[in-house]
């Protein structure tokens, strides 16, 4: 079935008659007279293929990658309905139906400086100078003809940080955004040493950092291989998991100019980091009781640490209790009003047979996991996992790479129901101002993000860019951004959600 906006025509094949049926579906021409179908960005592009990581240095194999509309093949694909920030200006070419000389193209309804020229009934060319470029956003794109107003598409204003200054493997992994100082803390485990950077978030400039947005504020050194990280902002402090060293590292970052590592004395043993389990991944901190909890794949823990520790008097060493859960837990997400933590893990149910499992641990009194609320029925494994408070009951989003979904779970009843979305979603993120829930999809590609109602439980959107990471985006509730560590091309990504 193909339709032709010029003439409002389907034509359909059908196959059991070797015909064809034609269908005029705007007989009463109710429909717009001005429609546009779509958008491509011919310059000032992002560039959004994945370089494929060298098994032994890490760097990425036959980068940087570049935006070239001309060849967009291999290392040089674009974004196709996105401009890069900082950009001299970007040319899109504007594809539908009834336009006309004069047609001029608007971003949420304003066309000041942003030059139409007409092509075609069919199509247009924008050029969109610098000054819509500046910050991440998701404008509105329309044509307006004479007094007629065409619907509107999506055109977005995406940033991205080179880390390459910091090393030339940074290989961002993992974000956690502090929303009351503005930043994100990024971990980058493919430098001599494990590093965080601190990157500016404030769109406004109520802080006074001194660089841009988007921009690396700071740099700490942490332990080897870190890989999640998340941050308590109340206290002012990040913690991240450093997976080859089996523990985790404590940062002050209450002035995000300074990042602080703390250090620990125990009689004669200094250290600046905390022993967990083996191989901890996944890192999330319940925001009321201040437990830093660590996802040990290798050890078949959890492991808590009290961060209150650090803000008692006299000043604490904080240590590490192991909770034990199922096999290879990996990621963590808490909700604070059931005062529990959900665990995406795995469990062997028979010989050669291995259901994905969701454990819950309990937050109050002695912390265990729960063997009346845990779930271990899951027809494959679950990775990323998020919380949403907003519904009635409130509910866990977990990622499942193998069947293309994200599932919801109750953890008061046990049930689970699944969410269609891109090819291997193993990431996620949560808006639970907005209720929109992003997946990035690490396909061998690894070139799209699923946008998704979480209240209609349907994907809304699929944007051409995306990540290989494993913990590879945070939401900033704040602006409605997505932050994302770009592994493959050691770079942070700045995407706005669609509205």
């Amino acid at each position: 079935m193909v339709y032709d906006p010029n003439t409002k025509l389907v034509l359909v094949a059908n196959a059991g008659s070797n015909s064809l049926t034609y269908l005029n579906v705007d007989p009463t021409n109710i429909f717009k007279p001005v429609h546009v179908e779509g958008i491509v960005v011919t310059a000032g592009g992002v560039p959004n293929a994945q370089a494929p990581l060298n098994s032994t240095t890490g760097a990425s194999d036959g980068g940087p990658i570049s935006c070239n509309p001309a060849n967009p093949t291999g290392l040089t694909t674009c974004m196709p309905q996105g401009a890069l920030i900082g950009a001299p200006s970007a040319t899109l070419q504007v594809f539908g139906a009834g336009f006309a000389k004069g047609a001029q193209v608007r971003l949420d309804g304003n066309s000041s400086g942003i030059t139409t020229a007409y092509v075609s009934p069919a199509q247009l060319t924008a050029t969109v100078p610098a000054t819509y470029l500046t910050l991440p956003h998701d404008f509105a794109l329309d044509v307006a003809v004479g007094n007629n107003i065409s619907n509107a598409t999506d055109f977005y204003a995406v940033g991205a940080t080179d880390l390459t200054p910091i090393c030339a493997a940074a290989k961002p992994e993992a974000v956690a955004i502090d929303p009351v100082r503005n930043v994100g803390v990024v971990t980058l485990n493919g430098c001599t040493t494990g590093m965080i950077a601190i990157v500016n978030l404030d769109y406004q400039g109520l802080h006074s950092y001194g660089k841009p947005y988007g921009q690396v504020l700071a740099t700490a050194n942490v332990g080897n291989l870190p890989l999640g990280v998340d941050v308590i902002p109340r206290l002012g402090y990040a913690v991240v998991a450093n997976n080859k060293d089996g523990t985790a590292s404590i940062i002050n970052i209450s002035n995000p100019l300074s990042p602080q590592v703390l250090s620990f004395t125990s009689g004669t043993t200094t250290s600046s980091s905390v022993a967990v389990g083996i191989s901890p991944s996944g890192v999330t901190i319940d925001q009321d009781h201040a437990y830093a909890l660590i996802a040990n794949t290798g050890a078949s823990t959890v492991s808590l640490i009290d961060l209150t520790a650090l803000i008692a008097t006299p000043v604490g060493t904080p240590v590490s209790v192991p909770i034990a859960v199922d096999s290879q837990p990996f990621a963590i997400a808490v909700d604070p009003n059931r005062a529990i933590a959900v665990v995406t893990a795995l469990q062997q149910v028979t010989l050669g047979t291995i259901s994905g499992v969701l454990d819950v641990i309990t937050l109050t009194g002695t912390p265990a996991k729960s063997t009346s609320a845990t779930i271990n029925s899951l027809s494959s494994a679950p990775t990323g996992i998020v919380y949403d408070p907003a519904p009635n009951p409130a509910l866990f989003y977990a990622t499942s790479p193998q069947l293309n979904s994200i599932y919801t779970f109750d953890p008061d009843t046990g049930s689970t129901q699944s969410v269609r979305v891109g090819v291997n979603p193993f990431s996620i993120a949560y808006n639970y101002q907005t209720g929109t829930l992003l997946s990035v999809n690490a396909a061998s590609t690894g070139n799209s993000i699923s946008v998704i109602d979480s209240q209609t439980q349907s994907t809304q959107a699929t944007v051409g860019i995306g990540s290989q990471a494993q913990f590879a985006a945070a939401m900033d509730n704040v602006y409605g951004t997505a932050v994302m560590a770009d592994q493959n091309n050691n770079r942070v990504l700045f995407v706005p959600m669609p509205k």
